[in-house]
């Protein structure tokens, strides 16, 4: 045992400060070695807290391209690498040039593809139309690719989109409704297709609701890791009964057609307040998950929680990012907000080689502010570019 814990160290990236005993004092993302953590190489901090984000090397929109730039507001990025290379990203993209603050009317599911991982991403075709938003998108052991997302496809509770809009930024007669989290109070809306280039079908995916999870947010925000049987784990909003919206729960499902049941909160009552989960296990059979953190947002956005099982999570106040991008030559870029994580992976599936979020200066309290436009963002991990 110590010559394979030497060896797996010489790949790791050795952190001296707090003191460890045991794996999880490093946040299960790496491994306490002779009471010091070893991070891995995608991790960095005293106990292994922070996602080593290279510098970038511009901080350049992922997506809306340079020619769309200038008009468009686009939310989140999920990517998907095919098998001839090529990487595709579905994305929230707001239509008719508007912003954030348009969100719950105007936002359509977009299509875009990229030679390269950081983009920028071609627009190709709309997948969904209003009102949908939040895709992330994944391939089922099965072969399907799904795009989980929130919306239905259809004007959102009869609100049609805004136009007041331009250059990206909402006009101050736009406002939205809540959200429309899917086409019925029992279901969640999934597209699946045998091909990320679709077509793209839709099935209406049952639920059974917990104690703590279901109302009044039913499946919002899904995001999911599968096992190789087919079965799933999902993560989504609520579960705390006292903060349903600045909360994640854990959903568990034996295919993706469903049904999906509820159970109970990820953290305790004492844990920061999140949203916007992004779940995968990692090569040692633990699982991650990222957040939106609205405890201490600015600058400490990117929430952490880490669990053994999947079902028992420890929810970190710690940042695994914030929302200061730097780089390479030195600069550090400032933003309001960074939200909506997501990660890229290798081949494998379970190192992380891309941080994707959306970057804004858009107002924390979600005002129409006129400072509403926000793009999509990649930024490598763990110093490789791949």
């Amino acid at each position: 045992m110590w010559f394979f814990l030497t060896a797996a160290a010489l790949a790791m990236s050795p952190v001296r400060g707090s003191t460890c005993e045991k794996d999880d004092d490093c946040q299960l993302n790496g491994i306490c070695l002779h009471t010091q953590c070893v991070c891995d190489p995608q991790w960095t901090g005293d106990n292994c807290e922070q996602l080593n984000l290279r510098p970038a090397d511009s901080i350049a929109p992922a997506y809306p391209p340079p020619d769309l730039a200038i008009n468009t507001t686009s939310w989140g990025a999920s990517v998907v690498k095919s098998t001839d290379g090529q990487y595709h990203m579905f994305v929230a993209e707001m239509v008719a040039e508007c912003g954030m603050s348009s969100w719950s009317t105007n936002s359509i599911i977009r299509h875009a593809v990229a030679d390269v991982p950081e983009g920028p991403y071609k627009s190709k075709e709309v997948v969904m139309p209003p009102f949908s938003h939040n895709p992330t998108a994944i391939q089922a052991p099965d072969g399907t690719y799904l795009i989980y997302h929130i919306g239905c496809g259809t004007p959102n509770q009869g609100n049609a989109p805004c136009t007041d809009c331009q250059s990206g930024i909402s006009g101050k007669s736009c406002h939205g409704p809540g959200e429309q989290v899917a086409c019925d109070s029992t279901t969640t809306n999934i597209l699946f297709s045998t091909s990320l280039e679709g077509p793209w079908q839709q099935i209406n995916a049952p639920f059974i609701k917990s104690p703590t999870m279901g109302t009044p947010f039913q499946i919002d925000n899904p995001t999911v890791t599968f096992f190789p049987n087919g079965s799933l784990l999902m993560l989504g909003r609520g579960g705390d009964l006292s903060h349903e919206s600045s909360s994640d729960g854990v959903i568990t499902a034996p295919h993706w057609k469903g049904p999906y049941t509820m159970h109970t909160a990820v953290g305790n009552s004492q844990s920061p307040r999140v949203e916007d989960p992004f779940v995968w296990q990692d090569r040692r059979g633990n699982f991650h998950a990222l957040f939106h953190k609205f405890t201490d947002e600015s600058p400490y956005c990117g929430g952490h929680a880490y669990s053994r099982n999947g079902f028992d999570w420890t929810l970190t106040n710690t940042a695994a990012y914030t929302t200061a991008v730097t780089t390479a030559d030195g600069a550090v870029h400032s933003f309001t907000r960074r939200e909506r994580p997501h990660l890229l992976f290798d081949a494998a599936g379970t190192t992380p080689i891309m941080l994707f979020t959306s970057l804004t200066n858009w107002s924390t309290s979600g005002a129409n502010d006129g400072n509403d436009k926000a793009y999509s963002f990649g930024q490598y991990i763990g110093g490789q570019a791949q």
